[in-house]
């Protein structure tokens, strides 16, 4: 097939796209290695200037990434429930699972 001026056009298009497409992804890898050494500094100097606080903003973010991940395995075991059992059976399994775990944590 011959190479028309719309043809030409049409690939010079495709590859300027992947050109910028390719400049805008490096882009936002340099900045968010940057944003990466300014987080670190950030925690160096709040460590430095205010450790208490540090540590107290440490053990709770711990705590939120533990929550999260038994959040998550509730989801999951969840949907492993909804997988086996029928219908409106696994719900209720979930409500009543969920009513003991609360429990036991008071």
């Amino acid at each position: 097939m011959e190479n028309t001026p719309l043809t030409y056009l049409d690939q010079e298009i495709r590859r300027e796209k992947q050109a910028h497409s390719n400049r805008m992804a490096k882009l936002k890898q340099k900045a968010a290695a940057e944003q990466r050494r300014v987080d670190a500094k950030v925690i160096a100097l709040l460590k430095e200037d205010h450790f208490e606080l540090h540590q107290k903003l440490e053990r709770d973010a711990h705590n939120l990434l533990l929550t999260e991940r038994k959040q998550r395995s509730k989801r999951a075991k969840a949907g492993d429930l909804d997988e086996t059992l029928p219908h409106g059976e696994a719900a209720q399994l979930g409500r009543i699972h969920n009513t003991e775990d609360s429990r036991s944590w008071t």
